[in-house]
């Protein structure tokens, strides 16, 4: 090969070596760029743990530059406290069996295919609490050993919320097939409590000691009541009995009336403009009573509780397991005590509590009822420093309702009443009242029974004005089954539908079953002539 032929091959090599080079420098900024603008949190460290490559998604979930991270072994600062190795330090330290025991300060490390995971709550990033998953790999030179670890950090924050919201339900879900059974047969016998201390009132002297007695009685029996009502959140048949309303009265309401008689005072920011929401007024005051009785608990030598309430658009920015739309925000605040970490994420289970005298029941009550009306219910808190409580309501496109605030006065009653029940001590209770208002009265044990009176009545010209029918009749027909068969027979019929406790949705939406009222066990004497009244006179 002559000197010409040699200088041709060489610049044929060196074209080609600048060729490669180019091809191998556009791969490498490819790669670079790919890492470096993954949605993926990456960094990577060496064999003496510092750290040679951290991506703009580490930045943003750690709030630590690149510049000020890169060649330092400062890494572990962005999740812990005080030094302690991260998944990636445990590579280059060399993987055994023992690591699948390791666990870190906020969760549990486990050893996967050629690497290891580790997963948790992680307190002091920039965004808050986060749960991250972290998984880490070696990188090996040729001949096989470790060069360099790479790490990714995912955050599933918003999914383990999600997770954590299913398996709450289902604890209370649990406990809710016991208590529902237990809050109808109990509701069944405050009903003729409640009834027969009404009437006794009735028929004592209003200045005698016997009608205080009686009304500390019915104060007792509703307290009573209350309870049941809180076992009854815990079951299928707790669905709220909605209208729509203005929370900001029953916020303020609640709050000073809990709070009378404390050391506590309380503070107010409520928007003028609040968006109404669709509640069951009795279920929400339970939430907010729960919640002042654990700020006033909190705060032994005094405070403030500062209540907030304004509205809030979620939309695709937010993070909230919500869906998209009009709420209304609730902040309740104290200054107290706060909880510690560890027990943030229990505080609404059921039985849980860090009280000697608490059940356990209270926040529990609070989670269930919220959920039901489709909103949700969080807490912030630090210890000695306070905690937050923060609620979501979905607003309502509805008009207000408004109820006249004056005390109306009981008329007598000129109607035929068929009330169907199988509890004896609930008819008789009901007999007494109605005779007592003036009204006729016929019982039924069940359904079949009802229809068969209302057919009488009706051939023989004696029609039933109103029929109440208890929703459930074990062994018999209820009253879903009974109306809908009356409804064919006397499409004009009315009937108002009754029950303590019920798995069905009727008691929420019982117009759409063919019913014109709805009577919630145990109820006074009041509330059971009001609702006949509404009933036939049509006035809502």
């Amino acid at each position: 090969m002559n000197k010409h032929e040699r200088d041709d091959e060489k610049t044929t090599l060196e074209f080609k070596l600048k060729s490669v080079e180019k091809d191998l420098k556009e791969q490498k900024e490819f790669y670079e760029n790919l890492l470096q603008y993954s949605a993926v949190a990456t960094f990577v460290i060496n064999t003496e743990h510092r750290v040679v490559y951290w991506n703009k998604a580490c930045e943003v979930l750690t709030g630590i530059s690149s510049s000020d991270i890169l060649g330092t072994t400062d890494h572990w600062k962005a999740f812990y406290e005080k030094k302690r190795p991260t998944v990636a330090d445990i590579i280059i330290d060399g993987i055994n069996e023992k690591m699948s025991d390791h666990y870190t300060t906020y969760g549990k490390s486990s050893l996967i295919s050629n690497g290891l995971r580790a997963e948790g709550w992680y307190p002091n990033l920039p965004a808050g609490q986060r749960y991250i998953i972290f998984d880490a790999a070696p990188i090996h030179n040729k001949g096989g050993k470790i060069k360099a670890a790479i790490e990714t950090l995912q955050d599933i924050t918003t999914l383990k919320q999600y997770e954590e919201e299913v398996l709450k339900l289902q604890k209370l879900e649990s406990i809710g097939l016991l208590a529902g059974g237990l809050a109808h047969d109990f509701n069944n016998l405050l009903t003729a409590i409640l009834g027969n201390i009404s009437l006794a009132k009735i028929n004592s002297d209003p200045s005698g000691s016997a009608f205080e007695i009686l009304t500390e009685a019915e104060k007792a029996s509703l307290r009573a009541r209350d309870l049941t009502n809180q076992l009854i959140t815990f079951s299928k048949g707790g669905s709220p009995i909605r209208k729509t309303v203005s929370i900001a009265g029953l916020l303020t309401d609640c709050t000073l009336f809990m709070l009378s008689g404390s050391n506590i005072k309380s503070e107010f920011s409520i928007s003028d403009d609040l968006w109404p929401v669709e509640i069951d007024e009795g279920q929400i005051s339970r939430v907010i009573h729960n919640i002042v009785v654990n700020a006033v608990q909190a705060m032994p030598d005094g405070g403030i509780v500062f209540v907030f309430a304004g509205n809030r658009v979620i939309d695709h920015e937010s993070s909230l397991p919500l869906q998209y739309g009009k709420y209304v925000q609730i902040a309740i605040m104290d200054h107290g005590t706060g909880i510690n970490n560890e027990f943030l994420s229990k505080i609404f289970d059921p039985y849980f509590t860090t009280k000697p005298t608490g059940s356990g029941f209270g926040l529990a009550i609070a989670y269930s009822i919220i959920r039901r009306h489709n909103g949700i219910i969080s807490v912030k808190s630090e210890p000695d420093t306070g905690t937050t409580f923060y609620i979501y309501l979905p607003a309502s496109e509805k008009e207000l309702v408004i109820e006249s605030k004056t005390e109306k006065k009981q008329i007598k009653g000129t109607g035929k009443i068929l009330v169907m029940d199988d509890e004896e001590m609930v008819r008789s209770i009901a007999e007494r009242i109605l005779c007592n208002s003036g009204y006729k009265v016929g019982f039924a044990k069940n359904g079949a029974e009802a229809i068969d009176l209302f057919k009488k009545a009706e051939e023989s010209g004696e029609c039933f004005d109103v029929v109440i029918m208890d929703l459930t009749i074990p062994g018999g027909m209820g009253g879903k089954k009974a109306i809908k068969i009356l409804k064919e027979l006397y499409p004009d019929i009315k009937a108002i539908v009754s029950s303590g406790y019920s798995n069905d949705p009727i008691m929420v939406d019982f117009k759409k079953y063919g019913f014109c009222g709805v009577l919630v066990k145990p109820y006074k004497m009041s509330e059971l002539i009001n609702t006949i009244q509404k009933v036939i006179t049509g006035k809502e």
